[in-house]
């Protein structure tokens, strides 16, 4: 029977490999945003929780995106200050936008830690 040392692996094994299809998966779908369209939005000032609206126009609708501020920009004074900023919109849904298209820095190693987590278990599970 297993002992406990294994059955531990295993769910770090399991853990990895559901983390990495996850992330491929969000990877994938991050990708179609390459092929959205640009248009120029104008940012208003930042709110209180960190967040600034940047409104949009597509075919005479205005729209708007919140962006986030992460505490690296807020700290460094990074957030948007331009009068007019690139906005990404999906062509089919307009209200599905972005300032950054395609799969962010961060997804590529969540997926390398995960695809590490597994084949670090499987390894261990095999040497026991």
């Amino acid at each position: 029977m297993f002992n406990s040392y294994v059955i531990i692996l295993i769910l770090f094994a399991l853990a990895g490999t559901g983390l990495s299809l996850i992330t491929v998966r969000n990877i994938q779908r991050s990708k179609q945003s390459l092929l959205w369209l640009p248009v120029q939005g104008h940012p208003h000032e930042e709110t209180k929780n960190l967040k600034q609206v940047i409104e949009y126009t597509v075919d005479d609708e205005v729209y708007s995106l919140e962006h986030h501020i992460d505490e690296f920009e807020s700290h460094n004074n990074k957030q948007i200050t331009e009068e007019e900023v690139t906005v990404f919109y999906n062509p089919d849904n307009p209200q599905q936008a972005t300032l950054h298209p395609g799969p962010k820095q961060d997804d590529w190693l969540v997926l390398i830690v995960g695809i590490a987590a597994a084949v670090f278990a499987l390894v261990l599970i095999f040497l026991s």
